[in-house]
């Protein structure tokens, strides 16, 4: 059975010395040196790693980002010193991609005590603290500007090497290797550490750090780098650097970072579009938010939608409800839904300050009723005892139990039990969103234009319209929801349209007191110009559109029984919207390369005969297209870091998720469970 969800992080414990410099308790040691922190970090990791020279001299050609690995993220005073200089560079790189390793984070407070003794990164620091995770195991992304990303994983470094997807095409240019002092934490200087920053480098890449201990230099040297002393810093005499030697490389170091997973869900990488063009197949949050993304990495996106405007879909109600999907196991779509409602959160609140976006982070209070009947956002742990276990499984941080009393005082009104709190929760207006998203000079639409089938075309899509051509471009996204499995690429994808029907109500004087989401067997959010948005019903078929009114009369006494009958008295139906959300049948997403489904099925045959045969054979794609669906309920917490992934896998990037994730999240599942199941058909 898998281990619970998450791993919960430890933070660091600090003693602070009469120079307010921080000295870690558990492993007795420093940060930095006392003699010029900054000035150390830009000797020891920028010069020993000839930056920001070598961002001047590209010679990767401009769609390739710089990426720079930490072992050791710490105070953060690398990253910022890093940024930086790259601001101040002009670089013949598309962006800088940064990804550390951290297993014992700071505590916000820390941090901010400690990067305010550097005026000089104030602006920096501040944007780095808005959104520092400082809890919950896994890989957090940070987006800090167009052309900066932070990928922070907390947990042992060894482990998030052991679980970062990566190929050839997204190896890590440099390392900083700055953790704790090797007679102090071996781990981060080990012979298996050092290999794997080897698995995930390529010809070229370098190191540099302060220790030149012997286990240093022979354990880089047995993983394939070559060491040099340079002079160290201050008082220290010498420090090391190299770059890896292929020709020294073991044979386990030159399997590759990709070679253990199982062959239908290894991903070839996109290799270089000359034309960075790319349409994008629906308008609501997934394709919105894919456009975006792709936008910011500087590509020319035309997003196409069959109705006559954006987010008319099940992207299109008044208001929705940002909450994470809760598990009590350790599984991967587990940590997804996590990581994904964090960085969501982050997501929204910058584009709160940056393009003026309604976010409203009032947090969400999910009651325990709707836990214990597992209507939906609670997926195991349904029964007594299943507050207790989300209680273990998460950090307060994320999810804090509370009495009625208590949840009442936060919601402003009384409600009927004990339940959670998510203080990252909140709503908005999913429509406005999507038309933030798309307000964007690199993003074209296109309404009013049903797609009806792809063809390939050389190394271009032909986007058809009744077989007519509408658009081409070599990268094609469907974001399409269940109208993705009437095209011929995507048809073998099962994809369940489910009918929701939310009802808005006038806000009376008692209800217009509410001030957070609240979630039991229906939501309701606070008053937005006089009304509320209570929903929503949850009917799996593509059933008829029209209002039905038991649903709306459902949606109106389910807040019975989550809020005492004063605060929901008065209250009457204004008007009501149905639409149909997309799922699949396993209830998860399908995010990642569009597999060859016909190909997939004649190279794994044998798994049709022999469920438990020997994995073999190489996964087959359709060549520059992507998929990004079957968002379901959770579409406002899933659909940022989803088009973060799809961003990641057509420009070669480091991905925001595990690979062990990605696999939970890649269409090909299907494809071999079928065949498992010897349904070979289609």
């Amino acid at each position: 059975m898998p281990p619970p969800l998450p791993p919960l992080i430890r933070n660091a414990e600090l003693t602070w010395d009469d120079s307010r410099l921080p000295r870690s308790t558990m492993f007795g040691d420093i940060y930095f040196s006392a003699q010029g922190p900054l000035e150390e970090s830009r000797h020891v990791f920028l010069a020993g790693n000839d930056l920001p020279g070598r961002w001047q001299h590209n010679g990767e050609g401009i769609d390739r980002r710089f990426t720079v690995g930490e072992i050791g993220f710490g105070s953060g005073l690398n990253f910022l010193l890093t940024w930086q200089a790259w601001r101040a560079t002009s670089s013949g790189y598309a962006g800088l991609h940064y990804l550390a390793f951290e297993q014992w984070p700071l505590r916000r407070e820390d941090l901010r005590g400690l990067l305010g003794n550097w005026p000089e990164l104030d602006d920096l620091a501040r944007q780095l603290l808005a959104g520092y995770p400082e809890h919950s195991a896994g890989l957090h992304r940070l987006t800090l500007a167009d052309d900066v990303t932070l990928d922070l994983y907390l947990d042992d470094a060894l482990h998030g090497l052991e679980e970062r997807h990566g190929h050839d095409g997204n190896t890590v240019h440099c390392w900083y290797l700055d953790g704790f002092s090797p007679d102090r934490n071996p781990r981060l200087w080990s012979q298996p550490l050092m290999s794997g920053i080897a698995r995930h480098s390529g010809p070229g890449t370098t190191f540099s750090t302060y220790s030149v201990a012997g286990i240093v230099r022979r354990n880089l040297q047995a993983a394939g780098f070559t060491t040099r002393k340079l002079p160290g810093f201050a008082n220290k005499r010498e420090m090391l650097a190299g770059e890896l030697d292929s020709a020294n490389r073991t044979s386990a170091d030159t399997d590759g970072p990709d070679s253990a997973r199982l062959p239908w869900f290894r991903i070839p990488r996109s290799g270089s579009v000359i034309q960075r063009q790319v349409v994008v197949i629906g308008g609501g949050l997934a394709g919105c938010a894919t456009a975006a993304s792709l936008s910011r990495r500087g590509w020319e996106v035309t997003l196409i939608d069959r109705q006559s405007s954006l987010a008319s879909g099940g992207s299109g109600n008044s208001q929705a409800a940002l909450q994470c999907r809760l598990s009590v196991d350790g599984s991967p779509l587990a940590r997804f839904h996590l990581l994904a409602f964090l960085f969501a959160a982050r997501h929204y609140r910058q584009l709160q300050q940056t393009r003026g976006l309604a976010w409203h982070g009032t947090g969400v209070i999910s009651l325990g009723r709707r836990q214990r009947r597992g209507r939906t956002n609670l997926d195991a742990a349904a029964g007594a005892g299943a507050e207790q276990q989300l209680v273990d499984c998460y950090d307060e941080r994320v999810i804090k139990a509370m009495n009625a009393a208590q949840l009442s005082e936060l919601a402003g009104v009384a409600v009927s039990e004990a339940g959670f709190f998510m203080p990252d929760g909140g709503w908005l207006n999913p429509a406005r969103l999507c038309h933030v998203y798309c307000d964007d000079p690199n993003i074209t639409l296109r309404l009013d234009s049903p797609v009806t089938s792809l063809q390939r075309q050389d190394d271009h899509w032909l986007v058809m319209s009744q077989g007519q051509t509408i658009a081409t471009a070599p990268v094609v996204v469907l974001a399409n929801a269940h109208e993705a499995a009437t095209l011929e690429q995507s048809a073998f994808c099962p994809l369940l349209p489910v009918r929701g029907q939310v009802s808005l109500c006038k806000a009376t004087a008692q209800s217009s007191r509410l001030a957070c989401v609240v979630s039991g067997e229906k939501y309701l959010c606070p008053a937005e110009d006089g009304l509320h948005t209570v929903g929503a019903s949850y009917q799996p078929g593509q059933e008829p559109l029209q209002i039905r009114d038991t649903d709306a009369r459902t949606n109106l006494a389910a807040l019975a029984a989550m809020l005492d009958p004063a605060a929901v008295q008065g209250l009457s139906v204004m008007d009501n919207r149905a639409a149909l959300r997309c799922s699949s049948a396993d209830r998860a997403p399908l995010i990642g390369a569009l597999p060859d489904a016909a190909a997939m099925k004649k190279e794994f045959a044998k798994l049709a005969r022999n469920a438990r045969s020997q994995a073999e054979g190489r996964a087959h794609h359709h060549g520059g297209l992507f998929i990004n669906v079957a968002h379901g309920s959770h579409g406002l917490a899933t659909c940022p870091l989803a088009a973060e992934i799809i961003a990641g896998l057509i420009c070669d990037e480091s991905l925001p998720v595990t690979s062990a994730e990605l696999d939970t999240l890649n269409p090909a599942r299907f494809i071999i469970r079928d065949l498992k199941r010897q349904k070979t058909a289609g």
